[in-house]
């Protein structure tokens, strides 16, 4: 095995700098800080994932947990098939959902199973869809 040093401190920092893409498999678990510690969150405990004040949290039976990544790029890590994005800002995973109330604008509000019973809205675009992913889960 050859080894191979970084040539300054600053590159080795640089080269060995908490990435959180490096520490995780897609739809395994997702690196989290807390209290200046990281932990890993399994993805089949999260319930859903929203954004608030910029940030983007996961939420669980719980807790919430901040995450270093992107709507984007966690929809893509996420399993297929369990999660579904119901909004720009709002990912749910299809079995940790309370209840489905239709409203009349054509939308749906979710009750989540989580230690709030977070009441999140499907977006009206996407309603179609959304129903289709929770009947093919039954």
């Amino acid at each position: 095995m050859i080894s191979v040093q970084s040539s300054t401190p600053a590159a080795f920092l640089l080269e060995n700098s908490f990435n959180p893409a490096s520490y995780s498999q897609p739809g395994d678990r997702l690196p989290i800080q807390r209290l200046g510690k990281q932990f890993f969150l399994p993805v089949a405990k999260i319930v859903w994932i929203g954004t608030k004040h910029r940030l983007v949290y996961a939420y669980t039976e719980n807790k919430q947990h901040v995450l270093d990544f992107g709507m984007e790029e966690l929809y893509s890590r996420l399993a297929s098939g369990t999660f579904f994005r119901i909004h720009r800002s709002v990912i749910v995973n299809l079995k940790q959902i309370e209840k489905i109330t239709p409203l009349s604008d054509g939308r749906c509000q979710l009750t989540m199973k989580d230690f709030m019973h977070s009441a999140v809205l499907v977006s009206r675009y996407r309603t179609a869809d959304f129903m289709k992913a929770v009947r093919s889960m039954h």
